[in-house]
């Protein structure tokens, strides 16, 4: 999460901000609670006392664990790009002497 960003969406100084607001920067940035609310430490957006604060509530609900069920989880991304250069790669192999097939007529 770039730290433009960052500010951008929640503010270059933060005293307070609830778990609804960092469920919803969760969906903007698609990462854990957990991730963000250390990024926003790293960044100095809140303060090493509020961090603590937070923290001790992701302790509470298990949110550190890796696997745990988050709010508003996000879907597994599919890698397709990879799939598809490895795809390309192993028919290069197979087929080393064949030409590009071009869409230009």
């Amino acid at each position: 999460m770039a730290k433009e960003m960052v500010e951008k969406v929640i503010g270059r100084s933060r005293t307070a901000i609830t778990f609804g607001e960092l469920e919803a920067v969760k969906r903007v940035f698609k990462v854990s609670l957990a991730a963000i609310v250390v990024r926003l430490k790293q960044l100095n957006i809140i303060t090493k006392t509020f961090y603590g604060e937070l923290w001790a509530v992701i302790l509470q609900r298990g949110l550190n664990q890796v696997g745990a069920p988050e709010p508003d989880s996000i879907a597994q991304e599919v890698p397709g790009r990879a799939r598809r250069l490895r795809y390309a790669q192993l028919l290069r192999a197979r087929f080393p002497n064949q030409r590009r097939l071009s869409c230009s007529g």
